[in-house]
């Protein structure tokens, strides 16, 4: 959950989408995934271009590439986002507050110090 303050100039809703990329790369390296492609499924086509490119004009979410490829790369992890329209998202109402599907929960990833002023690391 985003703790309250969390939006800012720098820090807006294309940010969030990124660090949610971040918390799915923790998760893979928590879950001690080496040598694969992971695929990650999301509603922001502009998320999606920024990790092709590697790069965006807005800071902070650069330094949520960076920090995703510094823990993926060594790894030998690269990550294929693909879009899905919101509707067949199954985690968009996740994202908003709602419980998850019956089919099961993964325990959050722990946050990567950068975030933690920004987000709760609990429910």
């Amino acid at each position: 959950r985003w703790k309250k303050g969390w939006r800012s100039q720098e820090r807006h809703i294309f940010w969030a989408e990124a660090v949610a990329i971040e918390l799915a790369a923790e998760f893979v390296e928590r879950e001690g995934i080496t040598d694969a492609h992971v695929l990650i499924r999301g509603d922001n086509q502009g998320v999606q271009g920024v990790y092709e490119k590697g790069r965006l004009a807005n800071w902070q979410a650069n330094l949520c590439i960076c920090r995703v490829c510094e823990r993926l790369a060594p790894r030998g992890v690269i990550l294929n986002i693909v879009y899905v329209n919101t509707k067949d998202n199954l985690a968009d109402p996740v994202s908003r507050g709602k419980p998850p599907p019956p089919f099961g929960r993964v325990t959050a990833p722990e946050l990567p110090e950068p975030l933690c002023p920004y987000l709760h690391d609990q429910d």
